[in-house]
């Protein structure tokens, strides 16, 4: 009965121990990039913006636009990198850049319906 208690509340005062699955280099960074692409399209769409505003948001969409390509080029045979690209592209209302890489992501996972389904909704933006 000692040890039952003693044991009771050593797991009563412990620290809760957790388990979190650390995000790799590239998904950080791709993350990033699309914020990047949101407020860009944020600026480049409001029409309080200065002209100047809008250039350097055009810019700043363009180089970030870039950074998420060279990820999909970096892992072309990695099946979450494609879905994750495309499914990006898709999300900040970039279709023509998406397709390329769901096409991909479908050629390493053919019958993926999360890929299949993602396609169609590109598809269906162009």
């Amino acid at each position: 009965m000692t040890a039952h208690i003693a044991l009771s509340a050593l797991l009563l005062f412990s620290p809760i121990v957790s388990v979190s699955v650390a995000k790799d280099d590239w998904e950080k960074d791709m993350e990033a990039a699309t914020e990047e692409i949101t407020t860009a399209n944020e600026t480049i769409n409001n029409d309080a913006a200065s002209p100047k505003e809008k250039a350097a948001a055009e810019e700043k969409k363009a180089e970030s636009i870039a950074k998420v390509d060279k990820i999909a080029d970096q892992h072309p045979d990695n099946l979450k990198v494609q879905y994750q690209v495309a499914k990006a592209f898709n999300q900040v209302g970039e279709p023509d850049r998406a397709l390329p890489r769901a096409n991909r992501a479908l050629a390493l996972a053919p019958d993926n319906p999360k890929l299949l389904t993602l396609r169609a909704n590109i598809n269906y933006k162009l």
